[in-house]
């Protein structure tokens, strides 16, 4: 896993812990995990908590639904000793049409 130096804060890392097909056949559920890193606790907070509320308001063109799952919860990255601030959201992904 990434983890930034302090001369490069703030830094958003977004994963993708997992996925399973939606009951619908037509989409596809994944779990996203964000971690913030900051200058400080308050602030890798606050940066995730706008990030938290971006993705559950979406516009809808990629995900059909967003709805928080864990976090944000404060930490300290072990390889740098800098702030973060983490957590999950379930989302659901709209499929591509190919033509």
């Amino acid at each position: 896993m990434r983890s930034p130096e302090d001369p490069n804060l703030p830094f958003v890392l977004v994963r993708k812990d997992g996925d399973t097909p939606h009951s619908s056949m037509a989409m596809t559920r994944v779990l996203l995990r964000i971690t913030v890193w900051h200058q400080d606790p308050d602030q890798a907070h606050d940066l995730a908590m706008l990030c938290q509320g971006l993705l559950i308001c979406h516009d809808g063109s990629v995900l059909s639904a967003v709805r928080p799952n864990g976090g944000p919860l404060p930490g300290t990255d072990p390889a740098s000793d800098v702030d973060l601030s983490t957590f999950t959201v379930i989302a659901n992904v709209r499929p591509d049409v190919l033509a």
